[in-house]
């Protein structure tokens, strides 16, 4: 009896502590053809209940050509949501792609879900011109082997 419940503990103590990977495929747009460069600062969080605004991964900024950049990340979560339907995650971005080149903030927030316990990728377009605030955005998802 106390070794099933003894398995069943352990089971699940590896379960919350498995380390799901991401990868992020973004393309980072500017339109404010006019000057040469924009700066931005992209932070990726999960949103969960149990703790939110976990970290991702961390931090990244730089200053580009204004125009399209691809560009990718690696982040990983360790899976506290056992219980959820999945990783809320969005994309908070500060920048300067405005008419001002004042810093301001927008948080792309994911509405679809990658599945707790599977390696996710997430492509998206994120084209920042004046934007800010909080918007749903639609992401593609997609699973590694």
């Amino acid at each position: 009896m106390f070794s099933n419940i003894f398995i069943l503990l352990a089971i699940l103590i590896s379960i919350s502590e498995a380390s799901d990977k991401f990868t992020f495929d973004l393309t980072i747009t500017c339109r404010h053809t006019e000057r040469p460069k924009f700066w931005y600062e992209v932070d990726f969080i999960e949103n969960d209940t149990a703790s939110p605004g976990d970290r991702m991964k961390k931090p990244y900024s730089e200053e580009i050509p204004t125009g399209t950049k691809k560009i990718q990340f690696i982040g990983s979560q360790d899976g506290d949501e056992n219980f959820s339907k999945g990783y809320s995650i969005s994309a908070i971005f500060e920048h300067d792609c405005t008419p001002e080149r004042s810093r301001t903030k927008v948080n792309f927030r994911f509405t679809d879900f990658c599945k707790i316990g599977r390696d996710c990728t997430i492509r998206f377009d994120a084209d920042l011109t004046d934007k800010q605030g909080l918007i749903n955005a639609k992401a593609r998802i997609s699973y590694f082997a």
